[in-house]
């Protein structure tokens, strides 16, 4: 594999999610970075006084080097090598034979690179680990492969006669968890921050950067908590440094955990330093920064994927949202076709008669006035409806009047008396004797009730002439209004009764599939229901329930 690829998905074969892949020039800037910075790394970390081969509470340079392969590339493993020979020889003064030596890095060099290259290709994670997901094959792959390192290195050194062989296995214990402690804090921190973009991205206020000092002070305190008890009670009061530890990885995320972490470490080496402690008190030390490793990162890990996931929530959500407002585009438009089309024709027809009439205008005067007032009504009408659909698909919002229900019923049928008419199709309407007001928008009800009466009209076409019939029945049940709309058509299809009112579903060659959709809206706009059912004796029938005047109600009782 020549490098870190570029492409954040985890389609291709041989590319993982790593930052991109660094070229030649900047691959070979990284390394001379590289090498100077892990032999200061394994200075500073080296704590020889304390147990044998200077086994330390964390040890980071593996994760510098398992920093490197990942950012630049697995084929720069060679500077693994050459950094674990030079970090012998300045560091410890090469101790042994020059061949052993040599053994030592290559147990070093190995491993790690056999594990980068299991991390990218088989479990293709994003070397960010920024999910749950990455963190836990991370640990997968790089817990064993530390035991590992430390039974080889430690067990190189037993045959070499530098380690006592009774204590090959408590020294390969505390080698593999200054590793795995040195892994843990360095490789996470130097993915999340190492990249200029993510300092470029950061933006921090006044208030942030005042939250942030305060994290500092409270880890500081914790460090000093946990060391000023630490000869009477042995670390006990560990558990302290989660407090701040949690603070952070709560606000920040795994790239503040990061950051954290590496805080605390540092104190905490700088502490054991500084100060004097004996075998068991620093195997106790190392396996409590473990434990504090572990649960930051899985914490931030957490957080930092909700987090992600509520971003592409917001961005889904954002795009859901222009696609609604595009489809309400679309249903307000294809209902202004829709209602537009009955006064636009009328109005054609009523303009093509004022033609007619205007050629002998001393005879057809009066005619021709009353035509012309019609035009004109139909003229307004259309423009009405326009304006009242833009206002209800912009905001629902609605104009309701007082009205009483048979004038809004009589003026639907009168507006369509003349189609009716001529397909030979007669309207009845019925209704109890007492006045029944409704306080609803009158255009938008009409609108609906218009809609019912041209579909009833267009289930008649194929009707034998005798049998063409529609009745519109008015009555007063349970404190509503009831407007049926009955036809001796064909009926409703058992199968189509589902998806009525759906937009778009239609049974006409012609048609649109909005009138029913957009009737169910503007009754339920006003505070009513639509609803469909088979016509006893054949045919459908339709019924538009509303409620009731509030004066009008009271006084039916």
């Amino acid at each position: 594999m020549a490098g870190t690829p570029q492409n954040p998905t985890r389609t291709m074969p041989t590319r993982s999610a790593a930052a991109p892949t660094r070229g030649g020039a900047m691959g070979a800037a990284m390394v001379a970075l590289y090498l100077p910075a892990y032999v200061f790394l394994d200075w500073v970390s080296y704590v020889h006084p304390v147990l044998p081969l200077g086994i330390t509470p964390w040890n980071p340079p593996p994760g510098l080097s398992i920093f490197l392969l990942l950012r630049a590339g697995v084929r720069y493993w060679p500077a693994l090598f050459v950094a674990a020979v030079a970090a012998d020889v300045v560091v410890r003064g090469a101790p042994g034979q020059f061949p052993a030596l040599l053994a030592a890095a290559g147990i070093i060099t190995a491993p790690y690179t056999l594990a980068t290259l299991i991390l990218l290709r088989a479990a293709r994670i994003r070397p960010s680990l920024d999910t749950a997901r990455d963190l836990g094959l991370f640990l997968v792959v790089i817990v064993p492969t530390t035991l590992a390192v430390a039974a080889l290195y430690v067990g190189l050194h037993t045959l070499a006669g530098m380690v006592p062989a009774r204590d090959f296995a408590a020294n390969a214990f505390r080698y593999w968890v200054g590793d795995l402690n040195g892994i843990l804090v360095l490789v996470p921190a130097l993915m999340a921050h190492a990249a200029p973009a993510s300092w470029r991205r950061a933006a921090f206020s006044r208030r942030m950067l005042l939250e942030c000092a305060a994290q500092l002070l409270g880890i500081a305190v914790a460090l000093w908590a946990v060391f000023a008890a630490v000869e009477n009670y042995e670390f006990k009061f560990f558990s302290l440094l989660f407090l701040p530890l949690v603070w952070v990885a709560a606000r920040w995320g795994l790239s503040g955990a990061t950051l954290a972490l590496a805080a605390i470490q540092l104190g905490l080496i700088l502490i054991v330093q500084t100060g004097s402690y004996h075998a068991a008190t620093f195997v106790q030390l190392q396996f409590l920064m473990l434990a504090l490793c572990v649960a930051g990162l899985v914490l931030g890990a957490v957080v930092t994927q909700r987090k992600q996931v509520e971003a592409s929530l917001r961005e889904k959500q954002a795009a859901l949202n222009r696609a609604l407002q595009f489809a309400a585009a679309g249903e307000m438009t294809s209902a202004m076709a829709h209602e537009l089309n009955q006064p636009i024709a009328a109005l054609s027809n009523y303009l093509g008669a004022c033609q007619l009439l205007a050629q002998a205008p001393g005879e057809n005067r009066a005619l021709l006035d009353r035509t012309m007032a019609k035009a004109a009504a139909e003229a307004r009408r259309a423009s009405e409806v326009v304006h009242r659909l833009r206002d209800f698909y912009r905001s629902g919002r609605t104009r309701p009047e007082s009205i009483p229900a048979q004038q809004l019923v009589d003026d639907a049928v009168n507006a369509l008396r003349g189609r009716t008419d001529r397909a030979g199709i007669r309207v009845h309407v019925r209704a109890e004797p007492q006045p029944m007001v409704i306080r609803a928008d009158p255009l938008q009800i009409e609108t609906a009730l218009q809609n019912l009466l041209v579909n009833a009209a267009d289930a008649l076409a194929a009707a034998p002439a005798g049998r063409r019939e529609i009745e519109v029945v008015l009555s007063v049940a349970d404190g509503e209004l009831w407007i049926a709309v009955e036809d001796t058509g064909p009926g409703l299809a058992p199968d189509a009764r589902e998806r009525l009112f759906e937009p778009f579903n239609t049974s006409k060659a012609e048609g649109m599939g909005m009138g029913l959709a957009i009737s169910r809206s503007l009754v339920q706009a006003n505070g009513g229901e639509l609803s469909a059912e088979p016509r006893a004796g054949g045919g459908a029938r339709f019924v538009l329930k509303l409620p009731l005047h509030p004066a009008a109600a009271e006084n039916r009782r």
